[in-house]
C-alpha cells in the first residue's frame, strides 16, 4: 500500500470528525489546527508503538509532534480521549483495506486460494502497523477501553463499503445472502462466507 499523502490523511480527519465518527476531537474547520491534531495523533501511534500506555504522556507527544501542551488540550479533553482517538483511527483504516480485500475480490470469478492469501497479508500487516495500539489497549484494562475496537469487529452486513460507495459483497456472492464456500478436499457441508 502507498504512502497516504498529509493532504489525504488531513481530508480524512476533515471528514471523520465532520461525520461526528471522532466524538473525542474537538472539532475544528483550521487547516492549522487540523495539521496540529494529526502531528499530535502521529506522534502518539509512534510513542505507543515503542512503549506502553503509561508512555504516552501528553508531554511527550506534544515534543515529538512540535506542539505545545495548551494545544494538546485545545483538541483532545485528556490523555484517554487521545487514546481512544487512536484506536478509532486503526479501526477505521482496518474498515478501510477489508473493503479494498472485499472488494478486489467481489468482481469477476472468486479465487479461494488468493482471497485467503490477501486476508492473511491484511491480518499480519495491520497487527504489525497496529501492534502498539493493540498491545496498549491488552494492557490498558480499563472499562470500556475496548470498546472501538471491539465495535470494529461488530459491523453488520452491508456496512463495510468499496470504494464506490456500494455495499461490499461476500467474495463471489451478491452481498444479500452469504453463498457456501467448500475448500478443495473438505468433507461435509460447506458452511457460509460471512461478510
Amino acid at each position: 500500500m502507498a504512502t497516504e499523502t498529509q493532504d489525504h490523511r488531513l481530508g480524512q480527519l476533515r471528514q471523520w470528525m465532520d461525520e461526528g465518527r471522532l466524538p473525542e476531537v474537538v472539532a475544528t474547520h483550521q487547516d492549522r489546527s487540523l495539521r496540529s491534531a494529526l502531528s499530535m495523533l502521529d506522534a502518539g501511534r509512534e510513542i505507543i508503538s515503542e512503549g506502553t500506555y503509561e508512555d504516552l504522556s501528553v508531554e511527550a507527544v506534544c515534543q515529538l509532534a512540535g506542539t505545545t501542551v495548551g494545544t494538546f488540550y485545545g483538541r483532545f479533553e485528556n490523555k484517554e480521549k487521545f487514546f481512544v482517538t487512536l484506536q478509532r483511527l486503526q479501526s477505521f483504516r482496518s474498515q478501510a483495506l477489508l473493503a479494498q480485500v472485499i472488494d478486489r475480490h467481489s468482481k469477476g470469478k472468486p479465487n479461494l486460494d488468493r482471497l485467503v492469501q490477501d486476508m492473511v497479508e491484511l491480518m499480519v500487516g495491520h497487527f504489525r502497523s497496529n501492534f502498539g495500539i493493540m498491545r496498549a489497549s491488552l494492557q490498558h484494562t480499563k472499562e470500556g477501553m475496548w470498546q472501538v475496537l471491539k465495535a470494529s469487529g461488530d459491523l453488520p452486513p452491508g456496512r463495510v463499503r468499496r470504494r464506490d460507495g456500494a455495499p461490499a459483497a461476500a467474495a463471489g456472492g451478491t452481498g444479500a445472502t452469504p453463498r457456501p464456500v467448500r475448500l478443495p478436499g473438505a468433507r461435509g457441508r460447506a458452511g457460509p462466507l460471512r461478510s
